[in-house]
């Protein structure tokens, strides 16, 4: 087995990175729910508050992780349900006002809610690639 590598990691590493598998789905599983805070992830998990910032340090941050979820839940939203408006879907994601949600999708993907519904959904060749070319 020359030139074989190997990694070993340690328990306490395998232990984080279930403990971060577990919190992602938890959060997942209530990306919806105002009641989605730090302070009830630490109680659900019995985690103090810097042990569970830490584990979100490589995410941007636990707050930026959670807005993540919920950006990319609303996105995928927009496309599998063209009969919603984008504002019910956004607050079905988590995001208690619309300026919010279309300030926070902005940054993250580059152009409003609303032009990003309609990229994804037009046909093929109905949007030159300059005017899609964020999404």
């Amino acid at each position: 087995m020359q030139g074989m590598i190997t990694t070993h990691r340690s328990a306490h590493a395998i232990r984080r990175d279930a403990l971060l598998d577990d919190i992602r789905n938890y959060i997942k599983d209530r990306l919806d729910q105002e009641s989605l805070t730090p302070a009830a992830i630490q109680a659900a998990f019995q985690l103090s508050r810097p042990t569970l910032y830490r584990l979100f340090e490589a995410e941007g941050g636990l707050m930026e992780y959670i807005r993540n979820c919920r950006l990319r839940e609303a996105a995928a939203e927009m496309i599998v349900s063209p009969q919603c408006t984008i504002m019910d879907i956004a607050y079905g994601a988590g995001f208690n006002s619309a300026s919010d949600f279309c300030r926070a999708f902005r940054r993250a993907y580059g152009m409003t809610p609303r032009h990003f519904r309609q990229c994804r959904l037009a046909p093929p060749g109905a949007h030159s690639s300059a005017h899609c070319a964020a999404s």
